[in-house]
Parts: structure tokens; C-alpha cells; sequence
């Protein structure tokens, strides 16, 4: 049974800069995968290749087993492989349930399924999504991308902005989406220790390249091994013409 969305060796930057170098990943229904890293690694330039927003210079992207490399962003969409950006993506100006009825599509969740995984969106149906709260806004992103009928869903910083007590409680919301709908997940998040909670598997990216990957329990349980892969101290440095990057200190609450 092929993935629902994989890469392999894949290489992606801008103009002449690699950014993200020999990645590959597998996702299979029903998986979250967290992508961790510090700040500049390279999560968010894997994401938009995945999703089409940039073309990789090297390696092979499949759908399905399907291969789809080079593919625009409509058509990975159509696909099935829907992205959530880290700024959202939202009509701040519309109430929150023409948003969800403007990114809807056959075959997708109704906008009752939807607000029944985000409950507290249901009394907020005609507000504006400018006026939502951050934790509200993420709600919203993510039921947008629901309503498109994903089989991947790539999901950039959902915590960006908001107080950790928040990103505790949207947490949980992705595992229930990968049990309940299916649909596999890549999680890029800073908040490594909630992330490996609700992950299946889990890769550190440092310097575009992945330090460390395994399963999320095992990683959750070897700190030191996380730590090191964050420092970059398994890893070799950027080869010469790439993009150089310090590691940062993962945010761990």
C-alpha cells in the first residue's frame, strides 16, 4: 500500500540558495508527522514543495505512489494535499462561516462535520474572522482546509502567536482529525514536546537537512537526542554555496 504523501531526496531553495537538501518522508493515512527544527531550517520551504508552491530542484514527490513532481499548487491541491499556511490564510473581513462555505468542495467535510470537531466555532458563525481570537482564527484555518477534503494536510506553525496554554488545547484537535477523518498530517511546530505527543513520527531539520528522525515516542523519551540534533552536533555543516543557519533552542511548553 503506497504512502498517501511522500518525497524522496528531495531538494528545494530559492534561485541559487538550497534551502531544505535530500529529504524524504512518508505519510501514510491516519499519520501526523512533526517536523521540527530551529528557526530556519528549512520546515516551511519543505512544506511548500510538498504542496506545489515551489519546484524542487531534485528528487521525486508522489501522491498515492503517483508522481507528481513539478506539480503547480492547483493541481497538488486537487490532489488532495492541502496546505494551512503559518499567517492562516483567512478573509478577515467575511464572518466565519462564509469563509468555510468559500473554501468548500465536493467530497470534502460539510460545514456541520467541521463544527462539530471546532464546536466553539459554531457560535461564532457571524463573526468576522478579523475579530476571532488567535486560537479561533487556527480553528477556522484548519476547518477551511477540512471542507477542501484532504488526504494530506500540511500544517505550518499552528501555534504562531498563540499563549502555550491555547496550542494545549488545539493539539489534541489534530490527533481526533488524523483518527476521525483519515487524513495524514505533517506538522511543522516549534513546540517540540506537544508536537511528539500527538505525533506518530517525527525528523529534526537543521540546516536543511535532517538531523534525526523516528517514531515520536522514542524521540520524546531521549531529550539528550533531541537536544544534540538541534545543536546540530550529528550533523555536518551546510556544504559550500548553501544556506547557512544557527540553531536555535526548541521551545519545549
Amino acid at each position: 500500500m503506497s504512502a498517501v504523501l511522500s518525497c524522496e531526496g528531495l531538494c528545494v531553495g530559492y534561485q541559487r540558495t538550497t534551502v531544505a537538501r535530500d529529504i524524504s518522508v512518508s505519510v501514510d493515512k491516519g499519520e501526523i508527522l512533526a517536523v521540527l527544527g530551529p528557526n530556519g531550517a528549512g520546515k516551511t520551504t519543505l512544506l511548500l514543495a510538498l504542496a506545489g508552491f515551489l519546484r524542487p530542484t531534485a528528487g521525486r514527490i508522489a501522491v498515492d505512489g503517483s508522481d507528481v513532481t513539478g506539480s503547480s499548487a492547483r493541481r497538488m491541491n486537487r490532489a488532495g494535499v492541502v496546505l494551512v499556511p503559518d499567517n492562516r490564510a483567512l478573509f478577515t473581513n467575511l464572518p466565519t462561516l462564509d469563509n468555510i462555505r468559500i473554501a468548500s468542495r465536493k467530497g470534502g467535510a460539510t460545514v456541520s462535520e467541521v463544527l462539530d470537531l471546532f464546536p466553539q466555532l459554531r457560535d461564532r458563525t457571524k463573526v468576522r474572522a478579523g475579530m476571532l481570537s488567535g486560537g479561533e482564527q487556527q480553528m477556522l484555518a484548519v476547518a477551511r482546509a477540512l471542507v477542501q477534503g484532504p488526504r494530506a494536510l500540511l500544517i505550518d506553525e499552528m501555534s504562531m502567536g498563540l499563549a502555550p496554554i491555547i496550542v494545549e488545547q488545539l493539539m489534541p484537535l489534530l490527533r481526533n482529525i488524523a483518527d476521525e477523518v483519515g487524513a495524514a498530517i505533517i506538522l511543522v511546530e516549534q513546540h517540540v514536546h506537544l508536537a511528539l505527543e500527538i505525533a506518530d513520527s517525527a525528523m529534526v531539520l537543521v540546516h536543511g537537512a535532517v538531523s534525526l528522525s523516528g517514531k515520536a515516542a522514542e524521540l520524546r523519551g531521549d531529550p539528550a537526542a533531541l537536544e544534540a540534533a538541534y545543536l546540530g552536533t550529528a550533523l555536518a555543516g551546510p556544504a559550500d554555496g548553501e544556506e547557512t543557519e544557527t540553531a536555535g533552542s526548541a521551545t519545549t511548553s
